[in-house]
């Protein structure tokens, strides 16, 4: 600098910083990034908080490249040797996407692209609900939901629930399962299977290689 327009460094924190340089992101709220002890969120006020304890058993993958999606309020961590870890930063939630492992990735011209080390390059696109997996093969993207415990303990710690009831935007035939586990069981003990094509009376998708999906669902 020029005129000493640099002023001395400051100390922000330390018992933290980032191992990760691949891992720095500018968001809305501040700067994220990724330590030895999980990924946390720089604020504006440059004070740390740690925000990856939902992710925390993702802290051994080697992240290789950040986007901060333009049309979404998401931050994506790609790695080289796992899923994608996408934070909301509006809702400050956490979710993974699967056979996103890659080298590389960049965001150019609203586009994801993401390049493997056998030299493949992918690129998203968001009218499609096929993916293309590392063998090649083509497949459905499905989406899984997983909800927490839900603790109903009211009256002497004892409720039931006879109903559920799922709300959505309705975007084409689909099958919807959702499983059930009771008691903070990590299993699930029930499972329904709901066809909107049989159940409402929708007739099949018309043209060859036309394909919907609305996804599955997990809780």
């Amino acid at each position: 600098g020029e005129n000493a327009t640099f002023i001395a460094p400051e100390l922000i924190s330390s018992d933290t910083g980032c191992d990760a340089p691949n891992s720095i992101q500018i968001t809305p709220n501040g700067l994220m990034f990724k330590s030895a002890k999980g990924i946390y969120l720089l604020g504006r006020d440059l004070m740390p908080q740690y925000i990856g304890a939902p992710v925390d058993k993702f802290n051994h993958l080697s992240v290789v490249s950040t986007a901060l999606m333009r049309k979404t309020s998401e931050v994506r961590l790609y790695t080289s040797n796992g899923p994608c870890l996408v934070y909301d930063y509006l809702v400050g939630q956490w979710s993974t996407f699967t056979n996103y492992e890659c080298n590389d990735a960049v965001l150019y011209n609203n586009i994801q692209y993401l390049i493997r080390s056998n030299g493949d390059l992918f690129f998203e696109d968001e009218n499609s609900f096929i993916d293309t997996g590392i063998d090649g093969y083509t497949s459905y993207v499905s989406l899984k939901i997983e909800t927490s415990n839900l603790s109903l303990a009211n009256l002497e710690g004892f409720q039931r629930a006879y109903r559920l009831q799922v709300l959505g935007t309705f975007l084409g035939p689909h099958k919807l399962q959702i499983d059930v586990a009771y008691d903070f069981s990590q299993a699930f003990t029930e499972s329904v299977l709901y066809d909107s094509q049989s159940n409402l009376n929708i007739p099949p998708p018309g043209g060859p290689g036309r394909h919907y999906l609305f996804g599955s669902e997990d809780g």
